[in-house]
């Protein structure tokens, strides 16, 4: 299996279903919970997940950090660190961690304490987080859970019958628990997770053909996507309105292009683009633009 489908299988689940990874890790009492916009911080660092958790008795939203890891590796409580520090840095919290591995890997177990020293011996920063190992879980427990969201991880748990069963329950669950939008993408993870233990063609045929899974609508619907994508489409349109009215009337004041750049509704900036072909002059365009908040 490749690290690029589990990696978008991941995120697509860590952003549709971070609730039921809270459950995974015994987190309970939240009121609600977002994945968290990471998209456009650190593009060549980026945590798998990171979820906005609401509590009832905490004014402010918690962060909590999400690492799916194949197998266990040696670096990984350093990656994780680096994860912790980027969030520390950007949020001013420090976010609870939760290390999913999927597969054994011969010895190898991550500890889930990590310190680093200073070159002096006068500074110690110590990193704890929760490590939950897949293949120790038994794929009862995740079926008893009755989350939707858990079920692409049974295939990586222990079960004692054959596996025929198991995945002809993960798909049984799936059509009975997933909402029609989700259901091809859950069958898809499912799948991905599957593959790495099972690399029987028959057999994962049980999780739905390979014609049925578009990696692409995994990956495209993940909500912290769609909000960069969103987010860029904005800046887009702003940057054409201003070289537009550039065009026609020379550089718009900073005050007016300012206040465009913080419009949000895509349908308000479309239309402002249509004022900004029409109208007769740029105090004609800042009233239309003060008449479209």
């Amino acid at each position: 299996m490749s690290r690029d489908r589990k990696d978008r299988s991941g995120n697509w689940i860590i952003d549709n279903h971070g609730d039921s990874f809270l459950r995974l890790a015994k987190v309970t009492g939240f009121t609600s919970w977002r994945p968290a916009s990471t998209v456009l911080t650190f593009p060549k660092q980026m945590p798998d997940g990171l979820l906005d958790v609401t509590f009832r008795d905490r004014p402010e939203p918690d962060p909590f950090l999400i690492e799916i890891e194949s197998y266990p590796e040696p670096n990984t409580l350093a990656q994780l660190r680096d994860d912790a520090a980027m969030v520390l840095l950007t949020r001013g919290l420090l976010p609870n961690i939760l290390l999913v591995v999927l597969y054994p890997k011969g010895n190898l177990r991550i500890d889930p304490e990590h310190a680093i020293s200073s070159s002096h011996g006068l500074c110690e920063l110590r990193l704890r987080v929760t490590v939950v190992n897949m293949w120790t879980i038994s794929a009862e427990e995740l079926l008893a859970a009755n989350d939707v969201g858990l079920i692409p991880l049974v295939p990586l748990t222990q079960y004692t019958g054959p596996p025929e069963a198991m995945l002809q329950l993960c798909a049984e669950r799936i059509a009975q628990q997933a909402s029609p939008k989700e259901e091809g993408n859950l069958l898809a993870a499912t799948r991905v997770m599957a593959e790495r233990r099972y690399n029987k063609v028959d057999l994962l045929r049980l999780l739905g053909g390979v014609q049925d899974m578009s990696w692409k609508q995994i990956f495209e619907s993940s909500p912290s996507v769609m909000e960069a994508k969103a987010e860029a489409e904005r800046k887009r349109a702003c940057k054409y309105i201003l070289h537009l009215l550039e065009k026609r009337f020379g550089p718009a004041p900073e005050d007016l292009a300012a206040h465009l750049r913080t419009i949000e509704d895509q349908d308000k900036l479309d239309r402002l683009l249509d004022v900004a072909v029409e109208c007769a002059d740029l105090e004609a365009f800042r009233v239309a633009m003060n008449r479209a908040e």
